[in-house]
Formats: structure tokens, sequence, C-alpha cells
């Protein structure tokens, strides 16, 4: 077999999106289980990037309830009921005020996220916003918000979670079935919306 590090490379660089964060109207936070991406939104609020935090997400449908903090549980330990009355209590104990933050219950998927924030904030004139995620789930989660946010100028401050990084993704196999998942999942939900929109 040939080298393959230049795909390593050029897949990376497509799935990890990173950019160095700027003054922006909103900072959102994409639904999930992980309390790291919450934590970089809280970052970047304690350093004057925003004024004010989207946190979104009911619940996983497959499981049906919020299963608990996926990562530092005995910090983030509450009776949780969904994913951002989890990225609340992450913003809280992080140094976030409450009055800051805005919170849509509703989503289960990545694209709801984005649908519902969409819906809850067409009114404030968000020019310029920023996304935190999991890193490895960067480039759908933008693809998604830049859908439902067509005039938005969207920057993505990610978290590595999992263990799984830019840099090491493709050196195991929970990496390399994550990452490719993703490729996947682009290839598969994009496809079915580009193709609605050739129908028109």
């Amino acid at each position: 077999m040939g080298d393959v590090m230049n795909l390593y490379d050029d897949i990376s660089d497509y799935i990890f999106v990173k950019n160095k964060p700027q003054k922006a109207n909103m900072i959102f936070v994409v639904g999930g289980t992980f309390p790291d991406p919450a934590e970089c939104a809280a970052e970047l609020i304690k350093l004057g990037f925003s004024e004010r935090v989207f946190v979104s997400g009911r619940y996983s449908k497959k499981t049906g309830h919020f299963p608990g903090a996926a990562a530092k549980g005995e910090i983030y330990n509450s009776n949780y009921l969904t994913e951002s009355d989890f990225f609340r209590d992450v913003l809280i104990k992080n140094g976030v005020e409450e009055n800051r933050i805005i919170c849509e219950d509703r989503s289960m998927f990545t694209f709801e996220n984005a649908m519902q924030a969409r819906k809850l904030t067409k009114d404030m004139n968000i020019k310029t916003a920023i996304l935190c995620c999991q890193s490895f789930h960067a480039r759908r989660a933008l693809m998604y918000y830049q859908l439902y946010f067509p005039d938005t100028d969207w920057l993505v401050y990610p978290a590595d979670t999992q263990g799984i990084t830019k840099d090491n993704w493709f050196k195991s196999e929970k990496g390399i079935a994550t990452v490719m998942s993703e490729l996947s999942r682009i290839g598969e939900q994009f496809g079915k919306i580009f193709l609605n929109n050739l129908k028109g």
C-alpha cells in the first residue's frame, strides 16, 4: 500500500474545522452529552468574544432520555432532563451568568439543533456567530448551521472529546470509525438535501 498520509491530511482538514475566535453576536452549542463544547463556550464568554450563548438539545431519540454527563460526571452530576439543562449547568459552573444563556430543549438531531436555533433567534440579526461542538462533528454541524443561517458568518471553536483529535483519529479503530461515520453521514444527509433542492 502506498503512503496514505496525504489522505489522512485531506480528511482531517475537511472534518476538523477550527477557526480563530472573533467577536460574535452569539455562541451556539450543539446538543450532546459531553460537557467540553459548553466549557469552550464559557471560555469564550469570559474572554469577551460574545455576550450571549445559545444551547440546544433535548436528548437522543435512540435513548429516549438524557443519560447523564458522558464525561466529568463528578462535576456535572445533577438530575438533568435534557441536553440543554446539562449545558446550562456546565456554563453556570464555569462562570457564565444565567441571563446570558438561551436554551432550546426540543431538538434531537443536529439538523434540528440548527433549525430550532434559527426559529428562536430569527429576529436577533446575528451577523457573526461561533459554533461550539465536538471536534470530529465540526464539519457536519457547521454545514447545518450554515444551511439555516445563510446570512451569518460562522466560526467554529470545537472541543476534542473521546480521545479523538485531528492529529490522532487515524491511529485507533474508534477514531477511524467515528470520523468515517461523519463522512458517511454528510454524504447521506446532505445528498438528500441536495436532491430535494434539485427537484425544487
